[in-house]
This record gives structure tokens, sequence and C-alpha cells, in this order.
């Protein structure tokens, strides 16, 4: 049986004592969830402080500090206000999933078994991995005396870490040790999870140096490219790739389909094309990505304003389509199958100021752009195929809004349902990445990210359609 992590505990302590919780509340909430004798062996009596700290510590030891006694602790008046607190806590104890989790749920499943099959549950190497952890995934793991439950729970702490620009990634520290210290049996496994977090984000100074971790990645995913190859493709197309930021706010994602040309999401720009924001307060900003634990970008550019005339207000406007209604309505359910798809198609294609893409990026050639072409036959999304996409999503809890360096995700078997004008996908995104290219695992662009819902299904416009639109196909190079 797990314990509450330490962390979970002052949690628990800081929001009773903020919110102003009397100690004596502990009396009816234990006889609430059946243990009223309880109460009896605890001291209520002194500073609250102390009263808490010690009542929590032994309702921990007990056993007691379970999902009943949180339901029960919900319910107090003081608390009500508070739930968001509380379910931080419930994330902290393992009752609720992290919603900002570092692997997916089968990832973190075979970083554990990895971990068992190199002994890691056990004798020396278990102490050493104990040894040689982050210290907050220590401070944040629940404890157990079984050391196979003890050796999962430090793999569930290091997974609920929210990365914030530039920290130290606490499950890439624990991976490395757990590599380090484990037996051959589970190294090669314990390397495969390594590889794919360290893919996610990728950073353009290094990215060449692990090719024998993209030869894992083309490998795991099927992909048919060597490891050079996959990472040349990749290289060229992080260049092509920025965040958008309007009135000085970030606001998503957009990428180069034209030395001059970027395309993102409608609803990225609406502001703009609506003229409720000026055409000049919008940037383009390239290179933004991590690299040795810092993030950094290179230039930005912004829309064509120059030329601007009565007849021509808006030279850098080239074509743009809204989303469905339904797609607009916050809680919406729209379908693949709405006839207003065809017509509705949520991108925004602008001309930039300077043909950046025509420029050097940072591998010293052209930086060049991503070919949308309304000839030849369009991407099919077949079943089974990988899908990936690059972006800037939104960083959690950040105000103003402030969107993350660039963030790679791959998944096998992506397809989930094709309809005339979306594709439903499993491959991951988090909010903020409207705007991002959907790329196939060649890394050409068949689709434009544009929508989502949370734990169902993420969703693009195939990048054929917008192609096929006479004013977008005029403007192509």
């Amino acid at each position: 049986m797990r314990s509450p992590s330490p962390f979970a505990r002052e949690l628990l302590l800081n929001l009773v004592l903020t919110s102003g919780v009397s100690p004596t509340a502990l009396v009816p909430l234990l006889g609430q969830i059946g243990h009223a004798p309880f109460a009896f062996t605890l001291n209520l009596v002194g500073p609250p402080m102390q009263v808490w700290f010690e009542a929590i510590q032994s309702i921990s030891a007990a056993g007691l500090l379970t999902a009943a006694f949180l339901d029960a602790l919900a319910q107090l008046p003081p608390l009500v206000a508070h739930s968001d607190v509380l379910d931080r806590v419930r994330v902290a104890m393992e009752m609720l999933p992290c919603p900002s989790a570092v692997l997916a749920p089968d990832e973190l499943r075979e970083a554990k078994s990895a971990a068992r099959a190199a002994k890691l549950h056990d004798g020396l190497g278990f102490a050493l991995l104990g040894a040689e952890k982050p210290h907050e995934v220590g401070r944040r793991a629940s404890t157990s005396l079984d050391k196979r439950e003890q050796l999962e729970a430090w793999f569930d702490a290091a997974n609920r870490q929210e990365v914030d620009e530039g920290d130290p990634v606490w499950m890439e520290a624990l991976l490395e040790r757990a590599i380090a210290r484990g037996e051959p049996s589970g190294r090669p496994r314990l390397q495969s999870v390594l590889d794919r977090l360290r893919a996610r984000v990728v950073a353009e100074d290094d990215v060449r140096a692990k090719v024998s971790g993209l030869e894992q990645l083309v490998t795991t995913y099927g992909i048919a490219l060597d490891a050079g190859e996959f990472s040349d493709r990749m290289v060229a197309s992080l260049a092509r790739i920025c965040l958008v930021r309007v009135d000085g706010q970030d606001t998503g994602t957009g990428f180069l389909v034209g030395p001059d040309l970027v395309l993102t999401a409608h609803h990225v720009l609406g502001g703009v094309i609506a003229r409720n924001v000026a055409a000049a307060d919008v940037r383009f900003v390239f290179d933004y990505r991590t690299s040795a634990g810092r993030a950094g970008h290179g230039p930005s550019v912004g829309l064509l304003t120059a030329g601007a005339s009565a007849a021509l207000p808006t030279p850098w406007f080239i074509d743009a389509s809204e989303p469905t209604a339904e797609e607009q309505r916050v809680g919406g359910a729209p379908s693949v199958a709405d006839p207003a798809n065809p017509t509705h198609l949520d991108f925004a294609l602008v001309r930039l100021e300077a043909a950046i893409g025509a420029a050097p990026g940072p591998s010293g050639t052209a930086r060049g752009c991503f070919v949308l072409s309304p000839k030849g036959p369009p991407f099919s999304f077949p079943r089974g195929a990988a899908l990936l996409i690059v972006g800037h999503p939104l960083k959690p809890d950040t105000d103003p809004p402030t969107c993350s360096p660039q963030v790679f995700a791959i998944e096998p078997d992506s397809v989930l349902e094709v309809g005339a004008a979306r594709v439903r996908y499993r491959t991951n995104t988090l909010r903020g990445s409207s705007g991002s290219p959907v790329l196939s695992a060649q890394w050409d662009l068949v689709a434009l990210h544009h929508y989502g819902r949370t734990r169902a299904y993420n969703q693009g416009i195939p990048t054929a359609l917008i192609a096929a639109r006479p004013a977008v196909a005029a403007a192509l190079p």
C-alpha cells in the first residue's frame, strides 16, 4: 500500500491552513468516513499549524488519507471555493490523472516494465537508483514498503512534473540513472523510452548528434526512412515552423508554404483578419526551441503592410476561411461529415514583409518552405499511418498566455476518422497548438491542425483542400 508523499501532505496542510479550516472539523469528518474513534487519538489543542501537521501525519500513517477523506473534506464550507486546489492535492495523491503528464500512459507502463526487467525493483540497483533519483521525485513520490511498488511510485512522481521553459526534466534524469544502474536485460527498453521523450522537444544544435535515438524512433514507428534522412528532414522542417504572436501575446503556430507565405488556423489571426488588431502588431517568431536546457529564438518577421492603399488596405491578406459554427461553439460536438466543412476550412494564408524562407536558416542553407500544392493526388490518410505534429502549445496556467518552445509529437496508427474536409487523429497536442503542420512520417505536409477534444481526438484540415482554393493556388510559388 502506498502512503501519500511529503509533497502531497504539504499541499493538504497549506490548503486547510490558508482556508481557515478548524482542526476540530476532523471529528465529524472522520466520523463521516466511518472512523470516528480515530479522532480521539488526535491532539486537537494547540496552534493550528502544529495540530494540523501532526493530524495529517497520523491520518496518513493510519492509511486514512483516502479519496473518501478528501471527498468529505471538500464538503466543508471553507473549501467549497477551493476545489481547484483540492484537485491538485488529489493529483499529488494519485487520485486524479495529471493534466500535464510527461509520458503518455503506454510509455509510462513501458518505462515501469523496463525498469523491472532491469532488476531495479530490488537489491543494489534499487538502492542506487533510490539514492541518485532527482530530489523532487523523492519528495513527490508516494512511499511503500514494497520495493516494486516504490519503484513505480518514483516513475509516477516524475511523470507528474509540469515542465516549464528551461526546466530540467525529472523523467529524463530518472531514466538516465535507471539505464546506468539497471541490468542489461532492461536497458534497451529504457533507452527507447528515453529516446522517445527526447524526440518530443528537439534542438537544432544537437539533433544530428542523436542519430542513435532517432534510429530507434524510426524503427519503433515503422518509418520508411533511415535515421540520417529522418534527421535531415526534421531539421529542415523545424526551421519552417513559427510561433504566432499578436499584440504581444502568443496565440498559436504557423508555418511557411512559400518564401514569404505563412499558413495558420483562422482563429489564430481572427482578430487581425477582422481588423480588431493592427497588422503591424503581428510577429512570426522562428527557431523558438530548447537547446542545452535553455530556450532561445531566431528572427521574427511581420506582415506585409507596405503599399497599403484604399484599393488594397490589406496587402498581407491572401485568403482565409472560418471554422464551422459548431467548431466555434464552446462545448460543441462537430461532425467530420458536417455539410459545412468543405466551405469552412479554418485557415488563414498571409504574406510576410520579408521572404524569410529564401534567407539562410540555422543550418546555413535556405530555410525553405513546406510544399502546399493543388497538383497531384492528395494524401489519403491510410489506417495505420503515423502522423507527426510540431507546434508551440500554450503552457498551462500562464497569464498572459505563453507558448512553449517547439514540441514534437508522433503517434503510430494515428488516423481515427476521415471525412470530406476533416481528419481526426490520435497524435497528441496541447491547447494552443492550432495552426501547427500535420506531417506524414516522411515530413510531408498533409493537414493543418486546428481543433481537438481532450482525451477524445485531435482534428486537422487536409491541406490539399486549402491548396485547391483559387486565391491560394494563385499565390503559391
